[in-house]
C-alpha cells in the first residue's frame, strides 16, 4: 500500500483539488438556492387575509397552486441545505487516501442528487407561484416556457449519471467524442 501511495501521489494530489474545486462550485450553487427560496418563502402569495376570524392565514390557502407552491419551496429549501452540508464535509475534511477513494466520492454524489433535486423543487415553486400572477390567458403562453425550462435543468442529469457510474464502477467514461451511430 505504502508504494502504491508515494507512486500515485501526484494523482491524488490533483483528486484532492477536483473535488475541492467542484465542492466550491456546487456549494455557492446551493447558497444561492437556499437564500433565493428563503426569500420567496416568506413571501406568501397573495398575503394574508385581514378579517377578525382568519386572521393571518393565507388568502390562497385552498388552492392546489399553493400548496404545490408551499411544499415545493420547503423541498428546495432542505435539499439545498443538506447538499450544501455535503460539499462543505468535502471541503473541510483531511484528505487522505483512503477518503478520497470512498467517502468523499459518496459525499459528492449525495451533495450533487440533492442539488439536482433542489434546483428542481425551485422550479415547480417558481411555476406556482407564477400561476398566481398570470391570468388565463396567459397561462397557456407560460406552459411551454415551463416544460422547456424544465427540460434544460434535466438535461445536467446525464453528467451526474456519468460521476454515479465513474464513482460506482472507478473506470472513468471516455471524454473523446463520440460518433454518431448512423
Amino acid at each position: 500500500m505504502e508504494v502504491f501511495t508515494e507512486t500515485h501521489q501526484d494523482l491524488a494530489i490533483q483528486r484532492a483539488k477536483w473535488l475541492s474545486k467542484a465542492s466550491q462550485s456546487r456549494s455557492v450553487v446551493a447558497t444561492l438556492i437556499i437564500s433565493v427560496v428563503f426569500a420567496t418563502m416568506s413571501t406568501v402569495p397573495g398575503g394574508l387575509i385581514q378579517e377578525q376570524q382568519d386572521r393571518g392565514l393565507p388568502v390562497y390557502r385552498d388552492r392546489l397552486a399553493f400548496n404545490v407552491f408551499s411544499v415545493s419551496s420547503l423541498s428546495a429549501l432542505c435539499f439545498s441545505s443538506i447538499s450544501l452540508i455535503m460539499f462543505l464535509k468535502i471541503l473541510t475534511s483531511p484528505y487522505q487516501d483512503s477518503d478520497i477513494s470512498n467517502k468523499l466520492a459518496n459525499k459528492l454524489i449525495f451533495g450533487l442528487a440533492f442539488l439536482f433535486i433542489s434546483i428542481i423543487a425551485m422550479f415547480l415553486s417558481f411555476f406556482s407561484g407564477d400561476l398566481f400572477v398570470l391570468d388565463s390567458k396567459m397561462k397557456h403562453i407560460a406552459y411551454p416556457i415551463y416544460v422547456l425550462t424544465l427540460c434544460v435543468v434535466l438535461a445536467g442529469f446525464p453528467l451526474y449519471s456519468e460521476i454515479v457510474k465513474m464513482v460506482v464502477t472507478g473506470i472513468p467514461t471516455s471524454t473523446r467524442p463520440r460518433k454518431i451511430p448512423f
